[in-house]
């Protein structure tokens, strides 16, 4: 009752002094620092960075030697060798080459896969390592967007792969369990790519607006 026949409680000074700064702050400015503070507290654009770069040699040096041509026409013998090791120590039997024409046949799914890996997601690795050298060029809408397409296209990939190793009788359980942990990345990074850039979107188009 006391409280009420003095009138409204009044905010500190101070409490509206900041209230008003940054109401009258542009919502540009408060996306630059919401990003800056992600950027200097979350783990996640220096570790996708990582993944972007460290995939490009995994896809010209590994993964395109799935393709029977390139590995026969393209590659190097050291590097022949290294596939050969592989293919020997884990029994991949995606990454093995047919042995005939039926073989072929059954495996060009994947191929397709493959193909798609090196004209799509190669050229999007150098583009997500640059963006993510500075979180500020993921306001840039393109940027944006194909990174997205990207992350949900390479996640979609591996929802057949994986079930094909399950389904592999001549693996043992140790191989299909080594082949899945050296296959998930790929979908799990990726996922998580999207959910992050969804989850950062309205900020990096409110400062895309400035």
């Amino acid at each position: 009752m006391i409280s009420e026949s003095l009138g409204p409680r009044r905010r500190p000074a101070a409490s509206q002094s900041a209230s008003a700064a940054c109401e009258d702050r542009p919502a540009a400015t408060l996306a630059s620092t919401v990003l800056k503070d992600n950027e200097s507290s979350s783990w996640a654009p220096a570790f996708f960075r990582g993944f972007f770069l460290a995939h490009i040699p995994i896809t010209l040096i590994m993964d395109a030697q799935g393709l029977p041509w390139v590995h026969q026409n393209m590659m190097p013998h050291a590097l022949q060798a290294v596939h050969a090791w592989y293919i020997s120590t884990f029994k991949d039997p995606l990454m093995d080459h047919p042995v005939d024409a039926a073989q072929s046949r059954e495996r060009m799914w994947f191929h397709a896969m493959l193909v798609g890996e090196l004209v799509f997601q190669l050229p999007v690795f150098f583009v997500g390592a640059w963006a993510f050298a500075d979180v500020k060029r993921l306001s840039i809408p393109w940027v944006r967007t194909l990174l997205m397409v990207y992350g949900a296209h390479t996640a979609t990939t591996l929802i057949p792969i994986l079930p094909h190793f399950v389904a592999q009788d001549q693996l043992t359980a140790a191989n299909r369990a080594i082949l899945i942990a050296f296959y998930l990345p790929f979908l799990a990074v990726p996922l998580a790519l999207v959910l992050w850039l969804a989850r950062n979107s309205a900020a990096h188009t409110a400062l895309h607006a400035e």
